[in-house]
């Protein structure tokens, strides 16, 4: 299973593949929305930010609605990652674990350089 994109994270919203080929020929003619669908997607763009690209919780997302939940899952789907990362060099596991948690506050320091 892989990450949703936008796009997926749309149809996931109850977006129909006429309103995705309405967007993204607007989106290829340069063409603005009127404001009530802008609306829309700066909302469900920042929702998707907040709740993130992964299935099961874009999934608790749409049974939930609930941010709270969502914030309580996430760290559960970081655990997966640092430990599925750290599963194909059992020498090097611990110096992996170490990387990854340290992947955070190394984008942070670059943005904020």
């Amino acid at each position: 299973m892989f990450p949703l994109n936008f796009e997926e994270f749309l149809i996931a919203n109850s977006f129909n593949e006429y309103s995705i080929n309405s967007l993204n020929e607007k989106f290829r003619h340069l063409e603005s929305l009127d404001e009530i669908p802008h609306n829309k997607m700066i909302d469900l763009f920042c929702k998707s930010l907040i709740v993130g690209s992964f299935p099961d919780i874009v999934n608790l997302y749409l049974e939930t609605h609930n941010i709270q939940k969502i914030r309580e899952a996430q760290p559960e789907i970081h655990e997966y990652y640092i430990d599925d990362t750290s599963k194909y060099d059992n020498e090097h596991k611990l110096k992996i674990k170490c990387i990854y948690e340290l992947i955070p506050s190394n984008l942070k320091k670059r943005k904020s350089a």
